[in-house]
Formats: structure tokens, C-alpha cells, sequence
């Protein structure tokens, strides 16, 4: 019986629209072209996902590849793309309604230090969680096996008894091989309850979530 959720941040705690704030920076399509492939596709990106480059440092290994007339743009869009988290509509319901009915919840995340930062935004949130466990402070990055592994070891959890909620199907599934049930969240909060309902949740938590129906 699931008594644990795990919950991703970009996508599902809060939304993250690329395009959206890559357009803030460039409107030409070629610029906004750079902009995508060579801040957020990066492997400076992954880079301090993994804990092992701070922006800045991504920056200096990122700024030769742009163009001179592009850069100062590129470099507020890599540095302050956090200042403006938008939680997802409906997400702090459902927290509450799962706290409440005795559910332990957590985030998993692929993100750089800097979460630890740009965290205070999302606190409305994290206030129901038990643990937060970020990537770069691992040096580790879903969906490789070693990161579910090292999540429940640290925080004393069973695999059988913890899902994981993640936007990106390739994450979920790496839970499901480490021994995790998973749910792939598609962007609408009343979804994500219906498909909560159709896993082995607690009595507790599926009875909160009828509530919210």
C-alpha cells in the first residue's frame, strides 16, 4: 500500500514553460533557437544538474557560443529563469488534502544548487513535505537507478510503498524499475486525482481524494 508520494518540481510542483520565458529574452526565431539549444539543452545544463557547475561557471563555458549581440540577453536568461515560479494551479489542494489524511510526501528533483535558492518561491508548497532531495546535491540525475535507490535509503522508505509523480514518462519509468509504483502527470491537477485513485493508495488518502472530486 503506497503510503509515500514522491513529487517532481519543474512541471508538476510548479510550471515551467521554456519557450514562454525564452521569448522574454529574444523575439527573432533564430535567437530564440540559440537560446534553447545552448542554455537549457545544454551539457552545461546537466551539467549543474549533477552539482558539478554553478550558473556562473556554466556561463563562461556557454558565452563563446553566442553571439556578442546575444549575450547579455542570454546570460539574465540562464541566470535569473527562477525569479518568477508559477505553482501549478490546484497543486496546493491536493497537498493538503494528502497531508492530511496521513500521506508522506517529498520532492525529487533534477535541479542545480540553486534550488536552494529559488526555493523560497515554492514554499507554499514545500511546507507539506517531508524531504526534499535534490540532484546536484547527489550528483545524481533521474532516471538513473542510483537516485530512487539513494532517495529511499536516506529517507528509510519502501520501494512498495512509495509512487512517484513526474511530467516526464522516462523518470516514471525509472521509479517503476527500481521498485516504485509511478504516475505520469500530463499538466491538469483534477487528472493527476484520477489517476491517483486508481493505485493502492491508503484508504485515508483515496477517501481525501474523493473529497476533491
Amino acid at each position: 500500500m503506497i503510503q509515500n508520494l514522491v513529487f517532481d518540481m519543474g512541471n508538476v510542483l510548479i510550471k515551467y514553460d521554456v519557450e514562454s520565458y525564452i521569448s522574454r529574452f529574444a523575439a527573432a526565431a533564430e535567437d530564440r533557437r540559440i537560446l534553447r539549444n545552448e542554455l537549457f539543452r545544454s551539457l552545461e545544463w546537466v551539467s549543474m544538474d549533477r552539482g558539478q557547475l554553478m550558473p556562473e561557471q556554466a556561463w563562461s563555458l556557454i558565452q563563446p557560443r553566442i553571439p556578442v549581440a546575444l549575450r547579455p540577453a542570454a546570460r539574465r536568461c540562464l541566470l535569473e529563469w527562477h525569479q518568477e515560479l508559477t505553482l501549478q494551479p490546484g497543486m496546493q489542494t491536493l497537498l493538503a488534502q494528502l497531508k492530511k489524511a496521513g500521506c508522506k510526501l517529498y520532492v525529487l528533483t533534477n535541479a542545480s544548487r540553486m534550488y536552494h535558492v529559488f526555493r523560497q518561491g515554492m514554499l507554499p508548497l514545500l511546507q507539506y513535505m517531508e524531504g526534499e532531495f535534490v540532484s546536484a546535491d547527489w550528483g545524481l540525475l533521474k532516471p538513473q537507478p542510483e537516485i530512487y535507490q539513494a532517495f529511499v535509503q536516506y529517507y528509510h522508505l519502501l520501494p512498495s510503498e512509495t509512487l512517484f509523480i513526474d511530467d516526464m514518462p522516462l523518470n516514471a519509468s525509472g521509479a517503476k524499475l527500481c521498485g516504485w509504483d509511478a504516475v505520469v502527470f500530463h499538466g491538469e491537477v483534477a487528472g493527476l486525482i484520477q489517476d491517483l485513485r486508481r493505485h493502492d493508495l491508503t484508504p485515508e488518502a483515496r477517501a481525501g481524494l474523493e473529497q476533491l472530486v
